[in-house]
């Protein structure tokens, strides 16, 4: 292919709303293989622009080492942030386990229940991948589990000390031919002296699309004195779903997604459920979920939207 590369699109996500994205991508660089890579995003709840450098390590497949810079500006219902970020992560492992070790710096300004946080944070971090699965672009079993853990002290220039961890996990089983069982859980926790001090980008949220369908994102969680939605230390969600082929590319599926976001007590319990229609495509299984909150104050159905490999 050409060392310079340009791509445009457009498109539309359930969390996001009406996007569009334009890129540039220049690889090699030089004749040791150094790729660059800069994009704008807009959409209407999010814009967000990135640039990244990234060299290759001894094995170029899976090993490399990436110099980023971003900044991002998010808003949904109940929280705002407008994030600048720079940062270096190394990236190890094979096919399968794949390990990354990074450290960044923060600086967010953001909104949650009309409380507003600022925070410089300086981020060191650890997160690890293993995916096993039979067949990538349409899995019959297989499984994947992603751990993150990070966190920041103000002995290295944090304006808040805290440490988070996360664990996330995807299932598929085929019992029989056209039938599937898929399940998805995450579960996190924050350890910090002072949770307020901490921007909206450090903390658990619950609902959306790859939360718990039927309700918006991140409309769900501990909420402060007026009522309104601030966030939380920790998570927990699942989803439990049964999906039925109807030849080779189309198929339906019943799901049924639980959880919340809380703080040291689980009191709110959310449950959504709907229906949803499925298509095998060369890039990933588009999902078409159609869902309701039996929450009664959320309550209606809503529309969520994904496409993607799924493991």
């Amino acid at each position: 292919r050409k060392p310079q590369r340009y791509t445009f699109s457009i498109g539309y996500g359930t969390d996001t709303g009406m996007r569009g994205r334009v890129g540039w991508e220049w690889q090699p660089v030089n004749r040791h293989g150094h790729a660059f890579a800069t994009g704008i995003e807009l959409a209407e709840q999010r814009q967000a622009g990135s640039v990244r450098y990234s060299v290759p390590m001894r094995d170029p497949r899976n090993e490399q080492l990436d110099f980023k810079g971003s900044f991002t500006e998010e808003e949904s219902d109940t929280t705002f942030s407008r994030i600048r970020q720079v940062g270096a992560a190394l990236q190890l492992g094979e096919a399968r386990l794949r390990y990354i070790l990074s450290l960044d710096y923060k600086s967010e300004q953001s909104e949650a229940g009309g409380e507003s946080v600022d925070a410089d944070l300086v981020i060191p971090g650890i997160s690890a991948t293993y995916t096993e699965a039979d067949n990538k672009l349409r899995v019959g079993t297989g499984f994947r589990i992603d751990a993150d853990f990070h966190g920041g002290s103000e002995l290295l220039g944090s304006d808040v000390s805290f440490g988070q961890f996360r664990l996330l996990g995807k299932h598929i089983h085929t019992p029989w031919t056209d039938l599937r069982l898929l399940a998805r859980w995450e579960v996190g926790t924050t350890w910090s002296d002072d949770f307020a001090r901490l921007p909206v980008s450090e903390r658990f949220f619950a609902g959306g699309d790859q939360s718990i369908r039927g309700y918006d994102w991140r409309s769900l969680g501990p909420v402060n004195a007026a009522g309104r939605v601030i966030g939380g230390p920790h998570l927990a969600v699942g989803s439990l779903e049964v999906e039925r082929y109807f030849g080779a590319d189309w198929g339906l599926a019943l799901f049924v997604d639980a959880g919340n976001a809380f703080d040291n007590t689980f009191d709110d319990f959310y449950v959504g459920t709907g229906v949803g229609l499925r298509w095998r495509t060369p890039i990933g299984a588009i999902r078409v979920d159609v869902a309701r909150g039996l929450d009664e104050v959320e309550g209606g159905w809503r529309l969520h939207l994904q496409l993607g490999p799924e493991l």
